[in-house]
């Protein structure tokens, strides 16, 4: 079992248990001959991201089978919540998981925490801070405006910043950069640009006349660096009741790593970079030349080159901290969408990926929250084609944090 981090004291009605998850597979009380029902609805997800449950399913001696799923999206396809009778766990996406909760039992549980979009989409996570918190907000997440709502709530923004700040950034290229962001999944829909460039993109609109970007965000220049390498931390969280909010946050993540720095400006910016260089993206990431770190290797890391655990305790707190505010931003919508949808205590669960940047001060910046997130083994680039990883090979990072997750559920 991994090491247990510090607690920090609960933030609202929202519990951060800094250990594993609450275990799903497990039978409730006296039900301990019945194995518990998993129906997966495999056509929602891309090929292999249900991989690792069905596995963890498949070594659960027992205490949880298959009884169903749906392969294909058809009109007369039995789907999960059609076959409500068939299943104790249903595990889908949010559009089948809400038709379900009407047909549900108490007992019954489906994979979606209704009301959790306004966390998850990049937007509405902005909107839902700054209600709660105002401009605390940005104290958990960098500078963001909703686009095109906010555009001009940026530009004054903008205008407004201190002149010395904007000479010092003026000195050293590439100035500053922002993030705009389309609404897209995986890393795609992703820019960062120069203040200039993104002001003059920030209204863009599609072929077919739609804004292109959902929100525009500031770049966080003094990251954090190991080895050169920008990084984003990856942690899991679970959520499985609003009334009162319990969310439990998963004793490990991973570190993706980003290109190489080779210079940078005083003012902690890269200055031989282009600015598409500056994302960290898992999915184009160069995992040859850079595999991403566990959580425990970070810690050990920054244990040696700092010769204290204050900074790992640091960036650790913070992850509690961001993650509590945010749950218990959510937590109005999350109780009123529950009573609209009828969900009973504890008839749903979601789990959901977080995203966070550090900062040269070990602070951690939350930049997104992501639903669905997969449970999929990664094969490296050269092993395209050739199916899965090989299970007696060393475990890549991510998929030995993704199994200890799902174990541990």
């Amino acid at each position: 079992m991994m090491q247990r981090h510090n607690q920090v004291p609960l933030l609202v009605t929202v519990l951060l248990v800094l250990a594993h998850s609450r275990c799903l597979l497990a039978a409730s009380a006296g039900e301990e001959a019945k194995p518990l029902r998993f129906w997966i609805d495999e056509f929602a997800y891309s090929r292999g991201e249900t991989t690792l449950l069905r596995d963890n399913i498949q070594a659960s001696n027992g205490k949880a089978v298959l009884a169903g799923e749906t392969r294909e999206q058809k009109l007369f396809s039995p789907g999960g919540y059609f076959a409500a009778d068939a299943w104790d766990v249903y595990w889908t996406t949010r559009e089948y998981c809400t038709k379900a909760l009407q047909y549900m039992r108490p007992g019954q549980r489906a994979s979606c925490m209704p009301g959790l979009s306004t966390l998850t989409r990049k937007d509405r996570l902005i909107a839902t801070l700054v209600e709660r918190f105002g401009d605390g907000a940005f104290d958990i997440t960098p500078q963001a405006y909703r686009l095109p709502q906010q555009y001009w709530h940026w530009r004054v923004w903008i205008h407004n910043q201190p002149h010395a700040q904007q000479a010092q950034h003026a000195q050293h290229a590439p100035g500053p950069m922002w993030v705009l962001k389309d609404g897209e999944h995986r890393g795609t829909g992703v820019h960062v640009l120069p203040q200039a460039e993104a002001i003059a993109a920030a209204l863009n609109r599609t072929a077919r006349g739609f804004h292109k970007h959902t929100l525009v965000q500031q770049y966080v220049h003094n990251q954090s660096l190991v080895a050169r390498r920008p990084f984003y931390l990856r942690v899991w969280a679970l959520v499985t009741n609003v009334t009162p909010l319990r969310a439990y946050l998963f004793n490990g993540g991973v570190l993706v790593f980003g290109k190489p720095r080779s210079e940078e400006g005083s003012s902690g910016q890269p200055v031989d970079m282009k600015p598409e260089d500056l994302i960290v993206n898992l999915w184009t990431q160069d995992r040859h030349s850079s595999q991403p770190w566990d959580v425990d290797r970070y810690r050990a890391y920054l244990q040696e080159t700092t010769g204290s655990p204050a900074a790992f305790d640091k960036v650790w707190g913070g992850v509690q901290r961001a993650l509590g505010f945010a749950f218990a931003a959510a937590a109005p919508t999350l109780r009123a969408d529950a009573a609209y949808y009828k969900a009973g205590p504890g008839a749903t669960f979601e789990l959901v990926g977080v995203d966070f940047v550090v900062d040269a001060d070990y602070h951690p910046w939350l930049i997104e929250i992501n639903s669905i997130p997969s449970l999929a083994r990664k094969v490296l680039e050269g092993d395209a084609g050739k199916g899965e990883a090989d299970p007696a090979a060393e475990k890549p990072a991510f998929d030995a944090q993704k199994e200890a997750l799902v174990q541990s559920c």
